[in-house]
C-alpha cells in the first residue's frame, strides 16, 4: 500500500489548483518581470510549505494506533525486560510503520539511606561522581510494519534492565507513519 490515502490526494490536488490559479493571476496581472518572478518564487515557497505542513497534519490525525495490552516481564538471568502487546490501527489510514519510544524510570524507595548524609565535596555534589547510577533507561523499537485500517497485530521486544533498579515505572509514546 502507498503512503498517501484519499485525504492526502484531495489536499494535494487542492494545493496544486491554488498554485496554478495564483501563477495564472501573477502572469496575467503583473507586467513587470522582476516583480512577477519574485511573486512566483513566493508562490512556490508558500505552497510547498503548505503542502508539507498539511501532509504532517493529515498523518497525525489519520494514522493513529493504540496499544491494547502492554505487558513487561523481567528476565533476571540476563538482566533484560521483555515487553509484548497488541497494537491496533484505530485511524482511517494505512500505517506503514510504528515505533515505540519507551523509558523505564527507577522509582526510589521512601526510606532514607546513610549516603544522603555523607560529607561530600563540591565536585561530588554538583559535578557528579563515578559511583552515580542512571535513574532511567530509554529505548526506541520498530514494532510494526504495514497495518491496514481496523486491523491489529501482536508485537514484542526486549531491552536491557539495569540491575540497580528496585521498582520502575514505564512511560512510552507511539509514533506511527
Amino acid at each position: 500500500m502507498s503512503y498517501f490515502n484519499i485525504f492526502h490526494i484531495i489536499v494535494l490536488l487542492l494545493i496544486l489548483s491554488m498554485f496554478g490559479l495564483f501563477t495564472y493571476l501573477i502572469i496575467l496581472k503583473e507586467h513587470r518581470t522582476k516583480q512577477a518572478i519574485s511573486l512566483l518564487v513566493v508562490n512556490v515557497a508558500v505552497m510547498s510549505c503548505l503542502a508539507m505542513v498539511s501532509m504532517m497534519l493529515i498523518d497525525k490525525y489519520t494514522k493513529v494506533a493504540e496499544i491494547i495490552n502492554l505487558e513487561g516481564r523481567r528476565t533476571l538471568i540476563n538482566e533484560t525486560i521483555s515487553y509484548s502487546g497488541i497494537i491496533k490501527n484505530v485511524g482511517y489510514g494505512y500505517i506503514n510503520s510504528c515505533t515505540i519510544n519507551i523509558e523505564l524510570i527507577n522509582t526510589p524507595e521512601k526510606r532514607l539511606e546513610a549516603s544522603n548524609f555523607e560529607n561530600r565535596g563540591f565536585f561530588d555534589t554538583y559535578i557528579g561522581s563515578n559511583h552515580s547510577q542512571k535513574g532511567s533507561q530509554k529505548g526506541e523499537f520498530l514494532i510494526l510494519k504495514d497495518l491496514p485500517s481496523g486491523d491489529q497485530r501482536g508485537f514484542s521486544f526486549t531491552m536491557p534492565y539495569p540491575a540497580h533498579f528496585k521498582n520502575h515505572t514505564t512511560n512510552y509514546t507511539l509514533d506511527c507513519k
